[in-house]
């Protein structure tokens, strides 16, 4: 069963969850969740959202690249936004560049 990021502790520990082997299969359950957290209004919740997303665009990038569809246009339009988290955002965009 796959954990759900409904917490700000719970969005870190399940993006860090998420990059474990054993929940590979959560994955993509992972990252809708943080899609839906990251449009919160909220700027500090969007910061530890983008914060994990960006630890999951280092340490997954394989895992990443069939979800940059839904994942890119979230980061372009976060980079947009607030300065702390539009940094978070422009650095997972790099790290998925890189790949």
């Amino acid at each position: 069963e796959c954990p759900a990021p409904d917490t700000l502790i719970g969005i870190q520990d399940m993006a860090r969850g998420a990059c474990e082997p054993a929940w590979q299969a959560c994955f993509s359950q992972v990252l809708l969740g943080l899609m839906h957290i990251i449009n919160n209004p909220n700027e500090h919740i969007q910061e530890f959202a983008v914060e994990a997303l960006r630890e999951m665009t280092s340490s997954q990038t394989d895992l990443f690249l069939p979800q940059l569809d839904l994942v890119l246009p979230v980061l372009l339009n976060l980079s947009q936004s607030a300065r702390q988290v539009s940094l978070s955002a422009d650095e997972a965009m790099e790290q998925l560049v890189k790949r």
